[in-house]
């Protein structure tokens, strides 16, 4: 099977090269989403000013940092083709060209219907919380909000966001209170090694078995400066490791978290935590 991973430079598509390297397994490519910012289609007049006037300078910069994405991937003995911008044409046809089975993402935005119907068998990506439960965006914050673990889960890509079907969950290990940016930190981590895993098993010939998710959960929204705080005292409280503890057997027994799947509310009954004593 032939495998690509797409990455825009994430620290998670490092973790992943590592910790494949440690495997000794390779992928056929690596496509890197280009380091050209794009105009902004939002904001005021005054930023759209700011890009155009540092559009000479960044246009010098392309051929530079192209060597610098080149030489960071070297050691991993990986073609690396530095494609054009989220969805351009040149993206597509540079992926087309190497026609995957499969398309591994490594930190990315929302993919067009045209990229996602380029690979055979499909993309996969690993959201850093756990499906159906925790979609979009701000997801490790609000898991301690809603009183859910921390954790990943792998899943193949469709038009939705984080919609597709679901390949694998895994709980993040926590022993010890840590902060709110140590759990993202960590998350990333334990993303790129269940992305090295899958790679290793699609490697060996094995299709990734998956499962449709419901869709009845509310997307998350990036966190206000309350919200943040508020999960950041969970997190130091110790909350994450009781909640992980609650959710272990689950995640270990696919069949039993599948039924949570079925639950219209929050699967985990959790008064609001007390931190002011």
């Amino acid at each position: 099977m032939k495998v690509v991973v797409l990455t825009n430079g994430h620290s998670m598509s490092n973790a992943l090269f590592e910790n494949l390297a440690r495997k000794n397994v390779q992928v056929d490519a690596l496509v890197y989403q280009s380091p050209f910012p794009p105009y902004p289609s939002r904001g005021g007049l005054l930023e759209k000013i700011r890009w155009c006037a540092a559009y000479p300078l960044r246009l010098a910069r392309i051929p530079r940092r192209h060597r610098e994405i080149q030489e960071r991937y070297r050691r991993f003995d990986t073609p690396t083709v530095v494609t054009g911008m989220l969805n351009s044409s040149r993206m597509a046809e540079d992926l087309v060209e190497l026609h995957p089975d499969y398309l591994i993402l490594a930190g990315l935005g929302i993919l067009s219907p045209e990229i996602l119907s380029i690979p055979v068998k499909g993309t996969i990506n690993c959201h850093p919380g756990l499906l159906p439960w925790l979609r979009n965006v701000g997801v490790v914050g609000h898991a301690l909000l809603r009183g859910y673990p921390v954790g990943v889960t792998a899943h193949y890509v469709n038009a939705g966001i984080d919609k597709g079907a679901i390949i694998e969950r895994r709980l993040l290990p926590v022993k010890n209170t840590v902060t709110l940016a140590e759990l993202k930190q960590d998350v990333y981590q334990l993303a790129a090694s269940m992305l090295a895993d899958l790679v290793t098993a699609i490697r060996r010939g094995e299709t990734p078995r998956s499962f449709e998710q419901r869709d009845h959960f509310p997307p998350c929204k990036w966190l206000t400066p309350e919200e943040r705080a508020r999960a950041d005292q969970m997190a130091t409280s110790g909350f994450t490791a009781r909640c992980a503890d609650e959710w272990r057997e689950f995640v270990a027994d696919e069949s039993k978290l599948r039924l949570r799947d079925e639950f219209d509310g929050f699967p985990v009954a959790y008064e609001a935590v007390n931190l002011d004593g």
